[in-house]
């Protein structure tokens, strides 16, 4: 069949019609952004899931059953290089922090918690036995610490460091909550 043989509809080609130009244009840009965003997902996922922790860090981590932390509580854990604070605040909101520890007594930072300038024996936050008071502040409660110093080493119950903002907050550690049950990862470090 040669060319001239076609009909005048065959040898026009495709259709030019604007309407059929702004269909294929649409088909065209939802596949190509369908590819893209499928894509996207591929290459994401990985990411995603590198998130977890390990599974050498889920078998390591420590798991602490608190049924006695309830709202307004705190509780402290001594590791051989860290103290560990778990603060359940009245509004139910649960922040663990690890502090230095040498001999007992919590290592107060210069600016910083690896280097520490004071050691406090009473770091605690404002309580009546275990149970914390109505906007309670972190800090040494010991009588001989230095004063310029105390008035600076003051916290809020979610680490913020309140008197001095070029102090670093407290050292927060990743946790998971499962109702009573704790698992920590990586808390008792030498600093």
């Amino acid at each position: 069949m040669c060319a001239c043989d076609a009909s005048p509809a065959q040898q026009a080609g495709p259709s030019t019609s604007p309407l059929a130009v702004a269909v294929n244009r649409r088909a065209l840009t939802i596949a190509v952004v369908s590819v893209g965003a499928l894509g996207l997902a591929a290459l994401s996922a990985p990411f995603l899931l590198s998130l977890r922790p390990s599974e050498r860090a889920l078998a390591d981590a420590v798991v602490l059953e608190v049924p006695e932390l309830k709202p307004g509580t705190y509780q402290t854990v001594d590791g051989r290089f860290s103290r560990l604070y778990l603060l359940r605040t009245s509004m139910d909101e649960t922040s663990v922090f690890a502090v230095p520890m040498r001999a007992g007594r919590v290592g107060m930072p210069d600016l910083h918690w690896w280097k520490p300038l004071y050691y406090c024996t009473d770091f605690r936050p404002d309580s009546v036995g275990t149970r914390l008071t109505d906007n309670a502040i972190v800090h040494c409660q010991d009588a001989q610490a230095p004063p310029w110093w105390a008035q600076r080493w003051r916290w809020t119950t979610s680490g913020s460091n309140i008197a001095s903002p070029g102090i670093d907050a407290l050292p927060a550690v990743r946790f998971e909550q499962m109702g009573a049950t704790l698992h920590i990862y990586r808390w008792d470090h030498p600093w």
